[in-house]
């Protein structure tokens, strides 16, 4: 994956919670929990599943990132409705692909948004998302291919560029508005990064409504936000879930054994 949505993280939440009224105490406790993932299952996770592609050209370095984290989440329905803190570090996973990458950012176990991306003259562009959500007993895990492929970053943004994009997942539409608002230079443990700061609005119109507000300080020279906020909600039947919260790289340098 404020995108939502990743990098990432981008940006969306796709989840229709399934809420059962009469929830028990044991269960509300649950909800409230927010577990944060081990180095160790992260790791396992790049390895088991990196396909070795090195040196693709506008692609973050291959390796796990951690995020120092503050916000929380909610999210029920009109009848059970629960808040939690997200974990105080979060992982990002980046794996090179041919001709792009794929980047699972992991707030908690509990919440891990995914993409896809597709880099060409253009720019970086999404084909594929993953939002996995669970709450109250329920896990949904949603995975979608972006068709047409949507402009997320392109080549060379500059300050005041303006650029929208437009997909359809099943029976709603999500719709991107982003502008570059300007440049910022970053600490990222102790080394200054400079970085072009987008703000992007997301819209959702069908079955699932809602928006949410992202901001990316995205790093150039990195590949990837050294900064993520996120700040939204969306409703899909009688499911909600909203969240608040930012994200601030600790270092430039992945981990990659």
């Amino acid at each position: 994956m404020r995108h939502k949505r990743l990098v990432i993280t981008g940006s969306a939440i796709f989840a229709a919670l399934a809420i059962v009224a009469g929830v028990g105490l044991w269960m509300l406790n649950d909800a409230k929990k927010s577990e944060e993932v081990t180095a160790e299952t992260v790791l396992a996770a790049f390895q088991e599943e990196d396909n070795g592609t090195r040196d693709v050209a506008g692609a973050p370095a291959p390796g796990i990132y951690t995020y120092d984290a503050v916000g929380s989440e909610a999210g029920g329905a009109a009848s059970v409705k629960v808040s939690r803190d997200i974990p105080p570090q979060a992982k990002m996973i980046v794996w090179q692909q041919p001709g792009g990458y794929q980047a699972r950012l992991l707030y908690s176990k509990e919440h891990i948004e995914e993409a896809r991306y597709t880099i060409s003259d253009e720019g970086r562009s999404m084909n594929w998302i993953r939002t996995k959500l669970s709450l109250l007993g329920s896990t949904s895990d949603d995975k979608f291919d972006v068709s047409p492929e949507a402009l997320w970053i392109p080549a060379d943004p500059q300050e005041g560029d303006a650029w929208e994009s437009s997909y359809v997942t099943g029976d709603y539409t999500t719709n991107y508005a982003s502008i570059v608002t300007g440049t910022e230079s970053v600490n990222v443990g102790g080394t200054p990064v400079d970085t072009i700061v987008i703000e992007r609005t997301v819209v959702y119109e069908g079955s699932l409504t809602g928006g949410w507000t992202d901001t990316f300080w995205w790093s150039p020279e990195l590949n990837l936000p050294v900064k993520i906020g996120v700040v939204g909600e969306s409703k899909q039947g009688l499911g909600v879930f909203s969240q608040d919260t930012e994200l601030s790289l600790s270092s430039t340098e992945p981990q990659v054994q």
